[in-house]
């Protein structure tokens, strides 16, 4: 996870295009919401843009450590859409998973689109995403990963049978816990 967010984030210092900005910024996100969170790969596409904004601008420091919270809107875990279903999260892991740096960028690429409400996982003209919208870019960036030193994904595995979106994050996020 770590050197697919360092990977994602050299490619948002390299640009300047606000799409591109946009597409990397939906990448980081999605991959450390679900990674850190656990989550099942569709589960944070209910991430709701107004509420991302609401309380990522609402003070949040619990006695122990900055958090950020990620509002799920949908059905998800018996809730019907009329409340968030809130998920706090670390604001920056021990290991270093910068969360609310990525929730950050993703909130400023949708303001520059002039969009605050709907899906936060989305294209810019506001069409929610699914795991088919990351899902190939993200394996490209790990088959990069993987044909360069160290040997952080062994040669011998097969990124695009291994690393599907729709499980690979929560094995591996458990695998870390």
């Amino acid at each position: 996870m770590h050197a697919l967010l360092d990977a994602l984030e050299t490619e948002w210092w390299a640009t300047s295009d606000p799409f591109h900005d946009f597409h990397i910024a939906s990448l980081s996100a999605y991959s450390v919401i679900c990674f850190c969170r656990s989550f099942h790969g569709p589960e944070v596409f209910l991430t709701d843009l107004f509420g991302l904004w609401k309380y990522v601008i609402t003070p949040h420091q619990s006695d122990e450590l900055p958090y950020v919270i990620i509002p799920l809107s949908g059905w998800m875990k018996n809730e019907i859409g009329e409340k968030f279903h809130l998920t706090p999260l670390c604001a920056k892991t021990t290991s270093g998973l910068a969360v609310e740096t990525w929730v950050k960028h993703l909130i400023q690429t949708h303001e520059h689109f002039s969009r605050t409400r709907g899906p936060a996982f989305c294209t810019p003209s506001g069409i929610a995403a699914s795991i088919k919208t990351y899902e190939l870019d993200i394996l490209d960036r790990l088959q990069t990963i993987q044909a360069q030193p160290p040997d952080l994904i062994s040669v011998d595995v097969n990124v695009l049978e291994e690393y599907g979106l729709s499980r690979s994050f929560r094995r591996g996020s458990m695998s870390e816990a």
